[in-house]
């Protein structure tokens, strides 16, 4: 029995820039695209959303919250 117990990343390292040229290979979109979206300045379709979550490995519903989270952000400095 391991004496530690790893967890797994949260959906704030997995959708970080570093991963967006790796998120954008899997999904079949751009780069940029991903990035756009990732950092709140381009809401993408359901189907685009699914592709960016299923390749970033997050669920659906933990890349909605982070989506939210960064409107809030938005709004909040604006």
């Amino acid at each position: 029995m391991p004496d530690t117990i790893e967890c797994p990343p949260k959906p704030r390292d997995l959708l970080s820039p570093g991963n967006y040229s790796r998120i954008a290979r899997i999904s079949g979109l751009s780069v940029p695209f991903v990035s756009r979206v990732l950092r709140g300045e381009r809401n993408p379709s359901p189907t685009t959303a699914a592709k960016i979550a299923s390749a970033a490995g997050v669920g659906r519903l933990a890349l909605d919250q982070w989506l939210e989270e960064l409107a809030e952000q938005r709004r909040a400095a604006s």
